[in-house]
């Protein structure tokens, strides 16, 4: 019997919340996972069943009204598929790399694992007690000649956190800063599914790297399928279509990542972020000649200065050889900031309040004496206490520090902490270090913030992505801030090639992503939010499934021209189980059907 409660499920924004679910179910198994929906099929009328891994959605996609399946327990490496199920023609084609060239495996994990989790068992790292388990790769029993024997393994791409399990990462559309590698979805080269009716598949492409009657010796009751169209429908489907129990993911060897992070402006370069993309190529340091980066990122300061120039750090990496050693200190992302020196940020926040209160009085008092200062300072103090206790997060002191000095019309203390800030999360300098450790750019833990979040994505060869940014998301930021709302937060541009993936966002080649990450608890975020959401649409972007994503099935069938496809594939994923096995009212919105 899978075990279940009634428990409290919510995001990490904690601004979706489902206070007492049906059943809130806890697989460990695939067998788990076959129970779970064949117990939902046979209910009348049937629940609806949706898979939630680490929460990060900012959407309401994981999210339905009976019963909830937290995959966190379905994160082991997998050894009785692989290689034993391979074809003879991918068994020869592994076996015959070139030991001096650049070298690829296959690895068959579960679907739960989280991505920091992959890392470490590819990279053969010493791993925790609980992981060690999972240590040894599939590939390691092939036996003979194999040129990989004892190779450091990696993801080709990631985003920029670790913490997300692999099925929400790829189907949501998750991706890097690769710009000539797609995103990640499109490293798996097998889906494990427990689909309506409780059917249990093995879907890949047409090229299948797996033999139909080796899986189905080894899965018996499987339903195999090498359809390239059925399985870039499975890729990214939002939870429509089942419950992601494994992937096989195409793995290469393991990589070193050299990274350059300078400050500049968004005007001088933005002719660089634009096609042809010289900004692309760019040389390394110590070396005089350009050399095509394999990454490229701008974090933008939203509000112009005083030139009426946007503050950008620009970071760009290069593939370089494993560094030896242990991998470097992670540095601290944006919001991660305010994790860190935990001991004296309270007193920071102190002298921010007390400032902008006393400046407030001066404005009203044209001389403020010491007593003054002193009173408001033992009073700002009182209330921060007050604060403290009640268990108030660092993350939400500061945005009422936001909200206060916008009240008293001192919002420059927000514009400056917001240049302040970003410097520190992207210092000019240059970094060495394994591939994942620098490709993972979030802080550990995270919990004294939450942030609210959204992200579009543009064809980037017709430029849309940077006039999205002159003349949508810079003036949204400039009238925000006149309305006495200036908010606390970054913008973010990356590019990717385009995915296989129907209903990826990354639908231009190359794809630009523009992510909008603001300090939740500020007011104006929503209406900032909302206003760039609409202006993306409105300009042909595709939306974030895992992000704040409100599109309608109109924008949706603008934004994924391969959706009928996309929805005659999920009719036979359906076949004889229920239609609304794992609908929801994120998927009926927006008409994700047969």
């Amino acid at each position: 019997m899978v075990r279940w409660d009634r428990r409290r499920w919510s995001n990490w924004a904690g601004d979706v919340v489902v206070e007492r679910p049906e059943r809130h179910y806890y697989p460990t198994t695939r067998q788990d996972l076959l129970e779970i929906v064949g117990a939902a099929e046979r209910r009348q009328p049937p629940p609806e069943v949706r898979a939630g891994g680490s929460h990060w959605s900012f959407s309401d996609i994981a999210v339905c009204r009976h019963w909830l399946v937290e995959t966190r327990g379905l994160r082991a490496t997998l050894y009785d598929v692989i290689p034993a199920a391979l074809t003879d023609r991918a068994r020869h084609d592994l076996m015959g790399q070139d030991p001096a060239g650049p070298l690829y495996s296959f690895y068959h994990v579960e679907a739960g694992a989280l991505i920091h989790e992959v890392n470490l068992r590819l990279d053969r790292r010493p791993l925790p007690e609980a992981d060690r388990a999972w240590a040894r790769l599939p590939v390691d029993a092939i036996a003979g000649p194999w040129p990989g024997a004892g190779q450091r393994w990696a993801l080709p791409t990631m985003g920029g956190a670790a913490g997300q399990t692999l099925a929400g990462a790829i189907s949501t559309g998750t991706h890097g800063g690769d710009h000539d590698l797609p995103p990640m979805a499109d490293m798996v080269m097998a889906v494990e599914l427990v689909g309506p009716g409780g059917r249990h598949w093995w879907i890949e492409r047409d090229t299948a790297i797996t033999d139909r009657d080796r899986i189905r010796a080894l899965r018996p009751g499987v339903e195999y399928r090498a359809c390239t169209e059925l399985f870039d429908a499975v890729l990214v489907s939002a939870g429509r279509m089942g419950i992601v129990y494994a992937y096989v993911l195409r793995v290469v060897g393991q990589f070193g990542l050299e990274q350059v992070t300078r400050a500049s402006s968004w005007e001088d370069e933005a002719a660089g972020l634009r096609a042809p993309f010289r900004g692309f190529d760019q040389p390394r340091p110590g070396r005089d000649v350009a050399e095509r980066t394999r990454f490229v990122e701008a974090l933008i300061v939203p509000y112009a200065d005083r030139r009426g120039r946007h503050t950008c750090h620009l970071t760009s990496r290069w593939t370089v050889p494993v560094p030896e050693g242990d991998p470097e200190p992670k540095g601290p992302d944006f919001f991660g900031l305010l994790c860190r020196h935990s001991t004296i940020t309270p007193i920071v926040l102190v002298l921010i309040a007390v400032t902008v209160v006393v400046m407030a009085v001066s404005w009203f008092v044209p001389v403020v004496g010491p007593v003054l200062v002193g009173l408001a300072g033992l009073i700002l103090l009182g209330l921060l206490g007050l604060l403290v206790l009640a268990r108030v997060s660092l993350g939400a002191l500061v945005a009422r520090a936001c909200n206060l000095a916008n009240r008293l019309g001192r919002s420059g203390l927000v514009r400056r902490a917001v240049e302040a800030v970003l410097g520190r999360a992207r210092p000019s300098v240059t970094r060495r270090d394994v591939g994942y450790e620098l490709m993972d750019l979030a802080e550990t833990g995270g919990e004294c913030y939450r942030a609210d979040s959204l992200e579009v994505f543009f064809d980037a060869s017709t430029d849309a992505h940077a006039d999205f940014l002159e003349q949508d998301a810079f003036p949204a930021f400039v009238r925000s801030a006149r309305a006495g709302r200036t908010v606390a937060g970054y913008i973010s541009l990356r590019f990717t090639r385009r995915t296989s993936a129907m209903l990826g966002m990354q639908q231009g080649d190359p794809a630009a992503s523009v992510e909008v990450a603001l300090l939740q608890g500020v007011e104006g975020n929503a209406e900032i939010l909302h206003a760039l959401e609409t202006a993306a649409l409105r300009r042909g972007a595709t939306i974030h499934w895992g992000q704040r994503n409100t599109t309608d099935a109109a924008a949706v069938a603008a934004g994924y021209p391969r959706l009928p496809n996309w929805r005659q594939q999920l009719a036979e994923i359906i076949g004889a189980g229920h239609a609304g096995t794992f609908d929801n009212a994120f998927c009926a919105a927006r008409r994700l059907e047969p």
